[in-house]
């Protein structure tokens, strides 16, 4: 139904989920027997208040993949749902790069002040992954590990922020083992042939690797395809240990995680997303997402550093030439 979908009203769309029938698929092919098309000059009115209007002499039909045979105007109606929150269009006249650069200034000082906050959601979250890569440090210590410890992943600009942040890491955490690897590529970590990812160079991961990796997934929307499958599938390869960074809360990747634990039986796990502030941000090329994201990494990077530096062992966290602790 994406036809369909495209042309509903921000209120409503039509719901697969609502009748265990049927995958439905728009085609502009009528066949034999089949209901009249939608006329263009007639909206279908799906529920008190929403629309399905087609315009511009298009019209729209629904077929059923199961049962081989359109599907009419009352059904659609039956199987329409409430859509709560709807992206917002914007104006075609309107220069959304010149919007964002001005906003750049504004939305980063928002998230300087979000993580400011001792009980920041981005902070709580940040110690869980702090937690979890300390957990990961010592382990290290006692023992040579061919395993991965902190596995980020994005596709483009997001990718580009990802590998900027795993440098970083690294350098400042040179006893963890941290990967970046696109969410295309990640797809094949398990579950696919072959059954590895393979990296630029030498390197490779497999899911026995990433079995006790912490993961952190970059999406500016929190639904890009790869990204958001990759979600599902290290939701159940890594389980509870998949970090979130997006723009707005109550993505779709946020509500993957949240399908896998209740598939398991659990409530949602706590803080587990990240977010930039920087909202919904449709301008090509992008200049605020990604000095939002960055800016939220760059936070996260000193709060791990100063979780890490404030709960190891001194003489493991401090080189031989700093002033012993007060």
């Amino acid at each position: 139904a994406a036809a369909a979908a495209a042309l509903a009203s921000p209120a409503s769309v039509a719901s697969p989920e609502r009748s265990p029938a049927t995958p439905l698929l728009a085609s502009a092919t009528p066949s034999a027997g089949s209901p009249a098309p939608i006329p263009s000059a007639a909206p279908l009115s799906l529920a008190d208040g929403y629309e399905l209007a087609a315009g511009g002499g298009v019209s729209v039909r629904a077929y059923s993949l199961s049962r081989a045979a359109e599907v009419g105007a009352e059904e659609l109606r039956r199987r329409s749902a409430d859509v709560t929150e709807a992206t917002p269009r914007p104006d075609p006249a309107e220069d959304l790069v010149a919007r964002d650069i001005a906003e750049t200034p504004a939305v980063l000082r928002r998230v300087d002040a979000h993580w400011a906050r001792a009980r920041a959601a981005d902070r709580r979250a940040a110690d869980a992954l702090s937690r979890h890569l300390l957990q990961r440090m010592e382990s290290r210590r006692e023992a040579s590990l061919d395993t991965v410890d902190l596995l980020i992943g994005g596709v483009e600009v997001s990718l580009w922020l990802a590998e900027q942040f795993a440098s970083d890491m690294r350098a400042m955490f040179p006893s963890l083992t941290v990967k970046c690897v696109s969410t295309n590529k990640l797809l094949g970590i398990s579950g696919f042939s072959p059954r590895r990812t393979l990296f630029s160079g030498s390197e490779r991961v497999s899911a026995g690797q990433a079995r006790d990796a912490a993961v952190l997934l970059i999406s500016q929307s929190g639904q890009t395809f790869p990204t958001l499958h990759a979600t599902r599938l290290l939701a159940r390869v890594c389980p509870d240990r998949v970090w979130l960074l997006t723009a707005t809360p109550g993505s779709r990747m946020e509500q993957a995680l949240a399908a896998d634990r209740a598939a398991r039986g659990l409530s949602p796990a706590p803080h587990r997303v990240l977010l930039t502030l920087a909202g919904h941000r449709p301008a090509e090329p992008a200049s605020l997402a990604v000095a939002a994201a960055h800016h939220t990494l760059t936070h996260l990077l000193l709060h791990v550093a100063s979780y890490v530096r404030a709960r190891a062992p001194a003489d493991r966290t401090r080189q031989p030439w700093e002033p012993p602790p007060d």
